[in-house]
């Protein structure tokens, strides 16, 4: 395996691993003020630390490896869902942010707002990345 492709694994493993932790701490959080007070501050250092460095290595990765890709209707789906979930997630920071400040203020009703949003961003940009990722895998011949 080269090592742009190593990099580009590793980390869409690390990005789907933090969006599954995330997506559970987020239904646990839905209806509980004081969970979803600390859900928004844990969310906020998961996508500073975790989840924004993994999908920006899936990101750079990618772009080395379509330099030199064969590439194929399947590898332009491929490479169109996978921008869209990230693109997804980066529209998902701006509530994510914004939900942590409201936290911060104790504003309940600015933080379920501001959830909602964060909820539509994984509905619309999971399925997207999960669709690119069983096309990568494919693409390897893993099924």
């Amino acid at each position: 395996m080269r090592p742009a492709s190593f990099v580009h694994v590793v980390c869409l493993g690390s990005w789907l691993g933090c969006l599954l932790v995330e997506g559970v701490i987020e239904a646990l959080a839905r209806r509980d003020r004081e969970l979803l007070r600390a859900v928004s501050r844990l969310h906020r250092s998961i996508d500073l630390w975790v989840e924004i460095p993994a999908f920006s290595g899936v990101l750079a990765s990618g772009l080395v490896l379509s330099l030199d890709a064969a590439w194929s209707n399947a590898l332009i789906a491929k490479v169109a869902l996978g921008t869209f979930a990230i693109l997804a997630n980066l529209a998902c920071l701006w509530p994510v942010f914004r939900r942590a400040r409201a936290a911060q203020a104790d504003d309940f009703r600015a933080m379920q707002r501001h959830s909602l949003r964060i909820y539509l961003a994984f509905v619309v940009g999971f399925p997207a990345g999960l669709t690119a990722l069983a096309l990568g895998l494919a693409r390897m011949g893993w099924f």
